[in-house]
């Protein structure tokens, strides 16, 4: 098989350094490093492009998710000669989601800000990404080059759509939610209640749900001291990965409706409703 011969033949240079290497970079494709990147903007740039942002993101990877259960691909991993740098992926190969990701956060800075600075340098790190889950047995060339398709074209698209709400982009949250909710029963009712689908399903509600009642309710206003907004950054990434990283013991992996869709759903409500609550009250 031609692609299985051409992650053979990028193995044929592993060293001790470039496994570091390739490590470190195709972290910045995995969904930390974008919800990361996506809640600083909303706590301290902008909170309706940091919506935006999650948004895309969101709807992107769900189709995704959608193509790689119905696609099933084997991990290259699984071929003879071909070993696995790191931990072993789960979930099928095609297409790639860590260049999805990538390309979809790249894609969506490079319309807001619309600077060379900002498109080179994010083009540069999609194909790290990209050829780093090559390097590490992850996926096949087809799987990153689609990934990276996707999440150019899908940001596009979605992006578009997007704006077409105007300033009633909050209102999402009455077609989101609901769909969300359904489709978590129907996947808990075919004994397909965990995974990557229930995470994005958990989450997306929340942020839909919690954008429009901060929209409402709370409207928090982004400080522009510089110190404040570094504040907001250290707080809102500290309670949110701390209140993830509770929610493990919280909810019995036993029952993975509730580990991946609750888990997910209570951290994305937290960071979108929760801090910018909490900096409102601390008048940061």
């Amino acid at each position: 098989m031609f692609e299985v011969d051409i992650i053979r033949h990028i193995q044929l240079m592993r060293h001790w350094f470039a496994d570091g290497f390739f490590s470190a970079v195709t972290l910045l494709g995995d969904e930390l490093f974008f919800m990361a990147i996506a809640a600083a903007i909303y706590w301290c740039y902008d909170k309706r492009f940091g919506f935006k942002l999650i948004n895309v993101y969101l709807l992107g990877c769900a189709c995704v998710e959608a193509i790689k259960g119905l696609v099933g691909r084997e991990r290259p991993y699984t071929h003879g000669g071909i070993e696995s740098v790191g931990e072993k992926t789960s979930g099928g190969s095609f297409p790639s989601g860590h260049s999805h990701s990538i390309a979809n956060l790249s894609t969506q800075l490079s319309q807001r800000f619309k600077r060379l600075y900002v498109i080179i340098p994010a083009a540069a790190i999609c194909l790290l990404v990209a050829f780093s889950r090559l390097y590490m047995g992850q996926h096949y060339l087809s799987d990153v080059l689609v990934g990276l398709m996707m999440g150019v074209m899908l940001a596009m698209l979605f992006s578009y759509l997007f704006e077409l709400l105007g300033d009633r982009e909050d209102r999402i949250f009455l077609v989101v939610a609901p769909l969300c909710f359904v489709a978590a029963i129907v996947f808990a009712c075919l004994g397909k209640g965990e995974g990557t689908a229930m995470k994005v399903l958990g989450g997306y509600s929340a942020v839909a749900i919690g954008y429009f009642i901060e929209k409402r309710f709370v409207c928090s206003e982004i400080p522009k001291k510089w110190y404040l907004l570094l504040l907001r950054l250290v707080l809102g990434l500290g309670f949110t990965v701390l209140f993830k990283e509770v929610l493990k013991f919280a909810f019995p992996a036993t029952i993975p409706v509730l580990y991946d869709f609750l888990r997910y759903f209570i951290t994305a409500l937290v960071a979108i409703l929760g801090m910018p609550a909490l900096f409102k009250a601390l008048k940061i």
